[in-house]
């Protein structure tokens, strides 16, 4: 059986996205809508991923989390997160599908970044650039895709052992 894994790092500004078959990375970019108004923004982020998932129809859709505690200091941000959450969460309903979701400390330990006290948000997207180039020798200077690429490998080195048979 053939197994589809759609990864996301979601944001209401540029959503990374990864589609991993068979353990392999087959498609990956970046949903970057140009529009000022956030909800017209995150309406195109839902069609977009509509359509990855007419294309590909992933068994798997596993995305970041939104955390509150990197927005601690703009509410809003985190409101507008969880709004680009629901979304998508309501897409993924018409396919009878939910989203697996994980904190970005978790899926950045499954594929070997260490996170932790002492190290910024900041210091990290440079190391999550540099590991989804190594691994998938990507040429990308986006952290919102390789985050996707990222956040997709972490489920497959997590899960892939326990959940699945794959061909």
């Amino acid at each position: 059986m053939s197994q589809t894994i759609l990864a996301l790092d979601i944001s209401t500004t540029s959503t990374g996205y990864a589609i991993f078959q068979n353990k392999k990375l087959i498609a990956y970019g970046v949903i970057a809508p140009t529009s000022k108004n956030v909800i017209t923004r995150i309406e195109k982020i839902a069609d977009e991923v509509n359509l990855l998932m007419l294309e590909y129809q992933p068994n798997i859709i596993y995305a970041e989390e939104p955390e509150p505690a990197f927005v601690k200091n703009n509410i809003d941000v985190y409101r507008k997160l969880t709004f680009a959450h629901g979304a998508i969460a309501i897409v993924l309903n018409h396919y009878s599908k939910e989203m697996k979701l994980c904190s970005s400390s978790h899926w950045r330990k499954q594929v070997g970044i260490k996170t932790g006290r002492g190290i910024a948000r900041a210091q990290l997207k440079p190391l999550d650039i540099a590991k989804a180039n190594e691994l998938f020798n990507l040429n990308t200077k986006n952290d919102d895709l390789a985050d996707a690429v990222l956040i997709g490998q972490a489920y497959i080195n997590e899960f892939d052992k326990d959940e699945f048979d794959w061909e």
